[in-house]
C-alpha cells in the first residue's frame, strides 16, 4: 500500500543518488511511497515494477532489476535474505530522512546487516531481535535475551533478568505473624510532619501580608514574582471590601497550608469565619446475638 512520504530537496544533489541513472532514481522514489514504516519491501522486481512502472511499457522488470543492483552498488538499498529465507530489501538512510509519527509494525523480516532503532528492531516474520541487527554502543554494549516462547516468540515473565531477583533470607523469629511496626517514619517516600509557620500571619496592609508569607520559605523556595503579585492584589482586594486584617490572617494561614492559586484566598478567609463541626459518628447499639424464640406461637404464620 503506497503512503505519502518525504522527499528532501538534498536527494537531487547526493553524491549516491547522482551516482545511479534517471531510470534508477526514480524507482528509489518509488520505493520510498510503497516500503513500509520501517523502510522494508519485498525483493521482488517483477511487484516492483507492477507499483512504481505499471502505465510505462517501455519499461520492463528486467530494467528494474537493473536499477535495483544500481541502487545495491550505489549503497542506497540494501537487498538480504530474511529469517524465512525470503528476498526482502530496505532504504539504507531509511530513519534519517523520514519521521513516521505513529509506525506500523513491519510485516517483513529484519535486516541482519544494517541496526535500526526501536521497535522497528524486531523481524517482522518472528518478531525477535536477531544479534546482529542490535545497535552496538562503545559506552554500554546491549545484550538480547533469546526468546523463551514458542515459534521464537517472547513471553511475558520469561525472559533473563540482568540482576538476581532473590531477596537476601532473613531472620525470622518465633512468635505471632502479626507484628506492630509502629508509627510512620518521616524520610524519603514516607510521610512528611506537619508544617508549621515560623510565626503566626500579621501585618494590616497587603504589603506587610505578602511580606510574612514570602518570607515563611527558604531563599531557594521563594514565591514566584506572579504569586506575590497576586496574592497582594486578592489581599487588597479584600482589604477594600471591608474584611478585618485578623480574617485575613486567619484565611492566610489556612492558604499557607494550601498554597493554591491566591484565588482562593476569600475562600478560605470564608472558610475560617464559618467552620464547621467534625462529623461525630452515631454511636453504636450493643450487638446481641439472634436466637431462637422460645415460645410456640412465634412459629405459627410459618407453619
Amino acid at each position: 500500500m503506497a503512503r505519502i512520504r518525504t522527499i528532501k530537496p538534498e536527494l537531487w544533489s547526493n553524491d549516491r543518488v547522482c551516482s545511479v541513472s534517471i531510470p534508477a532514481v526514480l524507482t528509489f522514489i518509488g520505493l520510498i511511497s510503497h516500503a513500509d514504516d520501517q523502510g522494508r519491501h519485498a525483493d521482488k522486481a517483477r511487484s516492483i515494477k507492477g507499483l512504481v512502472w505499471a502505465e510505462r511499457d517501455d519499461i520492463t522488470w528486467q530494467d528494474v532489476e537493473d536499477h535495483l543492483q544500481q541502487l545495491e552498488q550505489a549503497g542506497l538499498v540494501c537487498r538480504y535474505t530474511g529469517c524465512d529465507g525470503k528476498k526482502y530489501l530496505h532504504l539504507v538512510g531509511w530513519f534519517e530522512h523520514q519521521k513516521i509519527s505513529h509506525p506500523t509494525p513491519s510485516r517483513y523480516a529484519a535486516c541482519p546487516t544494517h541496526p535500526v532503532p526501536g521497535p522497528a528492531r524486531a523481524c517482522g516474520r518472528c518478531q525477535h531481535v536477531h544479534s546482529s541487527t542490535v545497535e552496538q554502543s562503545s559506552h554500554r554494549p546491549e545484550t538480547i535475551t533469546p526468546p523463551a516462547g514458542e515459534n521464537g516468540i517472547e513471553t511475558a515473565g520469561q525472559s533473563h533478568s540482568p540482576e538476581p531477583l532473590q531477596r537476601t533470607p532473613e531472620p525470622l523469629a518465633p512468635g505471632s505473624g502479626i507484628k506492630d511496626l509502629g508509627s510512620t517514619p518521616y524520610g524519603d517516600g514516607f510521610a512528611a510532619p506537619p508544617l508549621q509557620p515560623p510565626t503566626p500571619p500579621r501585618g494590616q496592609t497587603a504589603q506587610e501580608m505578602v511580606a510574612w508569607y514570602t518570607g515563611t520559605f527558604a531563599p531557594d523556595r521563594q514565591p514566584s514574582r506572579e504569586v506575590r503579585g497576586h496574592l497582594g492584589k486578592t489581599i487588597k482586594s479584600l482589604l477594600d471590601q471591608g474584611v478585618a486584617p485578623d480574617r485575613i490572617h486567619a484565611g492566610l494561614l489556612r492558604y499557607w497550608h494550601k498554597p493554591l492559586s491566591p484565588s482562593v484566598l476569600p475562600s478560605m478567609v470564608h472558610e475560617a469565619d464559618n467552620p464547621r463541626p467534625a462529623a461525630v459518628p452515631a454511636a453504636r447499639q450493643p450487638h446481641h446475638a439472634w436466637t431462637n424464640p422460645v415460645a410456640a406461637d412465634a412459629y405459627a404464620g410459618s407453619l
